[in-house]
């Protein structure tokens, strides 16, 4: 009789319970579903589910032994495309080289992810300090980019870079460790670069002196990489013929002269705007009518009218239905359009200027003057200014995340 009925645990032995379905060799640390159904044969607690499920996740042989089906790492993720020179570059250190006359055994390399430039520069070590001077010099003469991609090393991960970075507002990306091919337009210009490079050295040249020489033939050679997107090839316009991906596009020549077999990312397609057939004359002048008219002109004109009526009635009988074309309107960012961006300061043609971030202040009296990057102006051209000069959404920026002082 005892078989066809449960047992009710009481609180104080739910542990002891616990221990005899799952710990004991008869219990052989099973699984959640396993262990919840031999305890329901016998036993019987209030929430028994949630109870035993907390314990079996919580076992700490069965989580150092058994081995889970779900992904708990991260899938690699490409990272964005540019769409512009110098807006994501690839940064690593390449070397140790021999020591040069100057001391320097190492040199720093970029890659511009759009365009494969290469820029290298020569280092006495690769401290952070030294790896921090040189991006900053990169920065004054390529203009601040959006991304900056690297590995994890301590040249790059460390205060100094994340400063620089936070002042310039560059976000930084770090590939995962142990993961090269993360960062493979650097290691492929390595390669090429130590190519060139030794066929110098070889002859009792120093790499230092020549490594400018071997960067200038390397950007001034074309990028396999590159796919050759500046031909004429590539011109367009293009009609979409499939998506085979969220992220592939494959197009095709209306005229049928060009053949384009692989599929293109979106990032490098643009909508093509095309000019109406026929589009209207609005710079045609029109002729003034005279205000007294001849019988020889009144007639001239009703002929012409009588010809005009007869080609109208022709067309609609020729096309019954008119024909209904889409209109796209195209509208401006919001930030374009929002007012309270507008500087009052007017620039010698009367526009109105908009300010992109600030940078940093510095006093000046008093007050406090701003370091101000307009929009559509490199960083370079930043204008220091009063805050009475700011617009009310800049001052309310300035309010809620105050700038660095200089």
């Amino acid at each position: 009789m005892m078989s066809h009925y449960q047992i009710v645990i009481p609180q104080a032995l739910i542990p002891s319970v616990l221990k005899v379905v799952h710990d004991s060799p008869l219990g052989g640390h099973a699984g959640m579903n396993n262990t919840l159904d031999r305890a329901k044969e016998h036993f019987f607690f209030p929430r028994m589910g949630k109870i035993i499920t907390d314990y079996v996740q919580t076992c700490h042989f069965c989580q150092v032994r058994k081995v889970t089906n779900f992904k708990t790492k991260q899938a690699i993720v490409a990272f964005p495309t540019p769409s512009e020179p110098f807006e994501v570059w690839q940064i690593d250190l390449c070397g140790p080289f021999p020591k040069s006359v100057n001391g320097n055994t190492y040199a720093f390399t970029a890659v511009d992810m759009f365009s494969k430039f290469i820029f290298a520069h020569p280092l006495r070590n690769n401290d952070a300090l030294t790896v921090c001077e040189v991006i900053y010099r990169m920065f004054t003469q390529f203009g601040v980019c959006k991304t900056l991609v690297s590995d994890r090393g301590s040249e790059f991960v460390n205060q100094c870079t994340a400063g620089l970075c936070k002042l310039l507002e560059v976000t930084q990306e770090f590939t995962p460790a142990f993961a090269h091919h993360c960062l493979g337009a650097c290691e492929r210009q390595h390669r090429t670069l130590n190519e060139r490079l030794t066929a110098h050295v070889l002859k009792d040249k120093l790499w230092e002196t020549e490594i400018n020489s071997v960067t200038f033939s390397m950007n001034s050679s074309v990028n396999s990489s590159q796919g050759r997107k500046f031909q004429p090839l590539y011109d367009g316009p293009f009609v979409v013929n499939s998506i085979p991906s969220p992220h592939l596009i494959k197009l095709r020549d209306p005229s049928g002269k060009r053949k384009l077999k692989s599929p293109v990312h979106i990032n490098r397609v643009k909508l093509a705007h095309i000019r109406a057939p026929d589009p209207q004359n609005y710079l045609v002048q029109v002729p003034q009518q005279n205000p007294v008219s001849t019988s020889s002109d009144s007639n001239s004109e009703s002929s012409e009218h009588e010809i005009r009526t007869e080609q109208d009635i022709q067309l609609q009988n020729d096309n019954p239905t008119p024909l209904r074309r889409t209109s796209r309107v195209v509208q401006k960012p919001i930030r374009y359009r929002d007012e309270n961006f507008l500087s009052e300061l007017s620039s010698c043609d009367g526009a109105q200027e908009k300010i992109k971030r600030i940078l940093a202040k510095k006093p000046h009296g008093s007050s406090f003057l701003y370091l101000v990057q307009l929009i559509g102006e490199p960083a370079q051209n930043a204008k220091w200014k009063p805050l009475s000069e700011l617009p009310p959404k800049a001052q309310e920026l300035i309010i809620a995340r105050p700038p660095p002082l200089v």
